[in-house]
């Protein structure tokens, strides 16, 4: 696990655990006993306090908290769970009341599990309640973009929230172009053309302008939005304008443009959007 994601969960995770301390009703203490057995929860770990006992101190654990909410502080002990151990603590995330900090709880316990085995957490993460699942998408798509970009691509669509869809599309394409453009490009290619693929698109063409500046300018041609066309393309035209400046005007000629009725679109009023193909 990346330095960067490994101290956002972290973060997360202790969010979760104060969630747990103030709000949590006491968990059944069957339910730990998994837990307890698989590894070593006493003296010395995270989630102890201390207290001062004459010149002695001694750290003891909060006694309100069950075994599954205790191992949230420890990434060691879901690191030693197996399946059913994780399943069952994905579950007790799950009767948080606070759905920001419900969302937050399961991205951050997923994402240690991708960091671990990948597969398990996708298929943990469609046990989750329907809807859309942003945190998720993210936290195991993302890493996942740099080895199994396909797959992290389908599981990042898969929990997006239908409205975010656009959103999850630029990160994805953002990502993957960075790691192999050619097939990064061909799947964008196999999504319907949508509002929601516009920023998608124009993230595409700026990325891939300076490695392949005409199948960049075709990128920014394709865009449905007549703005964030106009935009895509100059900053194509200019990138590859520095290199070759026949080429880059014939480029934009051949799209049916002058650089006159370029800038003509580029100052024409935007409308907002809702459908996430404005540039915000």
């Amino acid at each position: 696990m990346k330095p960067k994601h490994s101290i956002l969960a972290a973060v997360l995770i202790c969010i979760l655990a104060c969630c747990c301390w103030f709000g949590w009703r006491k968990g059944d203490p069957k339910a730990g006993a998994g837990l307890e057995s698989s590894r070593d929860l006493s003296a010395g770990s995270a989630n102890s306090v201390e207290d001062k006992d004459g010149s002695r101190t001694r750290r003891i654990r909060p006694a309100d908290l069950s075994a599954y909410k205790r191992v949230l502080w420890d990434p060691e002990a879901i690191a030693a769970m197996d399946y059913n151990a994780r399943l069952r603590l994905l579950e007790e995330i799950g009767k948080l009341g606070n759905s920001s900090e419900r969302e937050k709880g399961w991205a951050a316990l997923l994402h240690l599990i991708a960091s671990l085995d990948p597969d398990q957490a996708i298929e943990l993460a469609h046990k989750l309640p329907p809807g859309g699942h942003e945190e998720v998408a993210r936290w195991v798509g993302m890493p996942l973009m740099h080895t199994q970009p396909a797959k992290a691509a389908a599981f990042m669509i898969d929990m997006a929230d239908p409205k975010d869809l656009g959103s999850t599309y630029t990160d994805i394409a953002s990502t993957w172009v960075d790691r192999d453009a050619k097939a990064a490009g061909e799947w964008l290619r196999t999504l319907p053309k949508c509002p929601d693929l516009d920023r998608a698109s124009r993230a595409y063409s700026v990325k891939v302008s300076d490695q392949d500046p005409a199948g960049a300018m075709e990128w920014a041609a394709s865009i449905g939005n007549e703005s964030l066309r106009a935009e895509s393309l100059m900053v194509v035209y200019q990138t590859w304008k520095k290199e070759d400046p026949a080429a880059a005007a014939a480029a934009l000629e051949a799209v049916g443009l002058t650089m006159d009725q370029l800038k003509a679109d580029l100052e024409k009023p935007r409308p907002k959007s809702t459908h996430g193909d404005d540039d915000d």
